[in-house]
This record gives C-alpha cells, structure tokens and sequence, in this order.
C-alpha cells in the first residue's frame, strides 16, 4: 500500500513479479542440491533474464488503462464491430491521468465534453446527466418550507453540493 502511489500500478505489478521469482528461487536453491551445478545455475540465470523482459516492458497506454472496456464490455463490443479499439479511445483526449490506492481517476475530452472516470466508469460529465446531478439539488431546495442546511451524501464531482451551495438560505 505504501509502494503503489510512488511507483503506480504497473511498476506495482512488475516488482511483486520480482518478489514472486525470488521466493521461488529461495525455496528452490535448497531442494536442487542433488542437480547438477550447471542446472542450478540454469535456475539462477531466470533472475538476469527476468530483469532484462522486465526492463523491456513498454509503458501501459494510459487512455487504453482508463478506457473502461470491462465496465460495459457489451457496449465497446458493439462498437467495435465499426471501428478498432485504438481509433474509439483516440475520439477523446486525455486531460488527466492519476493512479491511486483505491482506483485511478481520470479526465477525458470528446466532442466538446469533458467527463471524470473512477477506474473507467464515468462518474461525472459536463453534458448528459449534468441536469440531473443539479436538480437533485435544487428540487429539495425549492419545496415549500424553511432551510437552512443540507447534506449531500456521496461527493463524486461536486455538481449538486455546488447546486445547493448557491441557495442564499443555506448557511
């Protein structure tokens, strides 16, 4: 946990492969007494060959990590039908990319709209369910009685706690 949010998820993922071959090796070593020395030194030529493949590994492709294709595999399937994955993700670009503990949050543009996804999945957008988000707001707001403050459970953009930050009533 402390590792993950210095080095990101896929450097994460390549030290705890590191990990995993040097426990086996440890246990290994013991049990190959009875193998030649060459054998054994076969085993440990898998270290060297590790780091190599390892330090080869290009980058993740960001847009690709944060494009949300298992979220909702049934619409990308349908979509790739027309097009190639790549040409879909490339339609948008990516404003912001961090990883962290409990996802990875990002920041797309497409055809004019900007939208904020927790590990793929859009959680806020500035079109389509921005009316939405604002109203639920503004609809308690408006009944017919006094206020004074309000509690907005679950703060995702911000959208409706902005809403209801702008009635001169709440304190």
């Amino acid at each position: 946990l402390l590792i993950l949010p210095a080095i990101g998820v896929q450097r994460s993922v390549l030290l705890a492969a590191s990990f995993y071959l040097l426990a086996a090796l440890f246990f290994w070593w013991p049990g190959s007494t009875r193998m030649g020395l060459l054998r054994r030194l076969g085993g440990l030529a898998a270290v060297p060959l590790f780091l190599f493949t390892a330090s080869q590994v290009p980058p993740w492709d960001r847009a690709l990590m944060a494009s949300g294709v298992y979220h909702r595999a049934d619409v990308m399937l349908a979509l790739m039908e027309e097009q190639k994955l790549e040409e879909i993700i490339g339609e948008s670009e990516l404003l912001y990319y961090d990883e962290g503990l409990d996802g990875m949050v990002t920041v797309r543009r497409s055809n004019g709209e900007r939208s904020l996804a927790v590990n793929g999945k859009i959680d806020a957008s500035s079109s389509g369910d921005q009316p939405t988000q604002v109203l639920l707001g503004q609809i308690p707001l408006n009944m017919d009685r006094e206020i004074s403050n309000a509690m907005v459970i679950g703060l995702g953009s911000g959208i409706t706690a902005g809403s209801i930050a702008t009635d001169p009533r709440i304190e």
